[in-house]
Order: structure tokens, then C-alpha cells, then sequence
């Protein structure tokens, strides 16, 4: 599909956002020119990182940034990246503007303009990125943690109601225990043999023989 060409208009208008969603990007980010060794433009989260001004970053060059031990590596992170297109590594240690190393995680693409080639690099706080990870790890612990803490209190809740009924059942239970069962009336009385009499005619019987 034949895309129609941008107007002057938006032309300008891109330009300039382009320039400040390049400055307002969360991470760092620096614009290099490996030939040179040098630092075309920074924006505000690199200057935060490394504790430098951007005049002071602009006047530095790419591999001052590291230890001398560090520059083979520098050298073959850039190579991967003018190789592949992109590459990534955590194997690289800026200074901060203290001389403290920085742990951070090494992004860059390739980019091509006006017959030189650049590259656009970003630095990845990795102890930041720890302290995210944790809270999130936590928030979706409080979150997961949720559906379980409410089936604990619908049992609770269970074993309180059933707390309620056990009393009610034995009251009952006892009430029908103690109830007395009914007795015969005191007027019927079981015969018994020992305490009858012969018959007195049979008394009679004998006396008149």
C-alpha cells in the first residue's frame, strides 16, 4: 500500500516531539558515534544515572565512561551491535560521576543517517529494576492472597455458626433427659403370691372333716 507523503506541517510538528519523547524516556539513553568515540546527545535519565551534566557528557567520550579493564569488552559489545543490529549485556560497568560502578544492563540498535553509523544506547538500572520486580512480586502476592484470606474467614465463619448450634442441640438433649417417665397409678398394683390366703372355703372344707 502507497503511503501518502507527510506535509510540511507535520514534518515540523515530529521534530520536535521526537526531541522531547527522546528527553522524557523513563531510561537513560545516549546517542553515540562509535567512530569518534564520542557522545551526540543524552537525555534527562542519563544525566540522573551517571551524575553528570549533559555539557559534561557531551564533552566525553564513550570509553571514559569505563575502567580501562573494560574496554575489550566495550569494544566487542560495539562490534555485536554494528554486526547483528542489536544487541544487549550486563557485562558493562559505567562510572558514576563519583567513580562508583553502575550495575546496569547495556540495550543498543544500529542506526544509519547522512553515511555515518550510530548507535542508540540505553542503560537499564539493574538494581531499580530488583526493587520493581520486588514490588511487584508483592503486590501480585497481596492480590493472589486475597481469595484465599476470604475461604480462611468463610470457615471461620462456618465453625462460629456451628459454635452457635452445638449449645442449642444439647440444651435440647438434656431437657428430654431429664424429663421423668410416667408412672402407673398407685391404685394398680401387681398381684403377689406370698402375700395371698388360701381361699376360705377351702378352710372350711377341711375343718369339717
Amino acid at each position: 500500500m502507497e503511503l501518502a507523503p507527510l506535509d510540511k506541517d507535520v514534518q515540523d510538528t515530529s521534530k520536535p516531539l521526537r526531541a522531547l519523547a527522546f528527553d522524557a524516556l523513563p531510561e537513560a539513553a545516549l546517542l553515540l558515534d562509535p567512530s569518534a568515540d564520542a557522545i551526540l546527545d543524552v537525555n534527562a535519565a542519563a544525566c540522573a544515572l551517571l551524575g553528570r551534566a549533559r555539557a559534561e557528557l557531551l564533552a566525553t567520550r564513550i570509553s571514559a565512561l569505563h575502567e580501562a579493564a573494560q574496554f575489550p569488552a566495550l569494544i566487542v559489545f560495539t562490534q555485536a551491535v554494528l554486526d547483528r543490529g542489536a544487541y544487549w549485556s550486563h557485562s558493562l560497568t559505567p562510572l558514576h560521576a563519583s567513580g562508583t560502578p553502575l550495575r546496569v544492563e547495556y540495550a543498543a540498535c544500529r542506526l544509519t543517517t547522512g553515511g555515518r553509523t550510530l548507535l542508540l544506547l540505553t542503560m537499564h538500572d539493574l538494581e531499580q529494576r530488583h526493587r520493581r520486580d520486588l514490588d511487584a512480586a508483592a503486590d501480585d502476592y497481596i492480590h493472589d492472597g486475597l481469595p484465599a484470606w476470604q475461604r480462611v474467614e468463610q470457615m471461620f465463619q462456618e465453625i462460629e455458626r456451628e459454635k452457635q448450634l452445638i449449645p442449642d442441640g444439647r440444651r435440647r438433649g438434656h431437657l428430654t433427659a431429664s424429663t421423668p417417665r410416667a408412672k402407673p397409678p398407685s391404685s394398680i398394683r401387681p398381684p403377689s403370691a406370698c402375700s395371698a390366703g388360701p381361699p376360705t372355703n377351702w378352710s372350711a372344707s377341711r375343718s369339717t372333716r
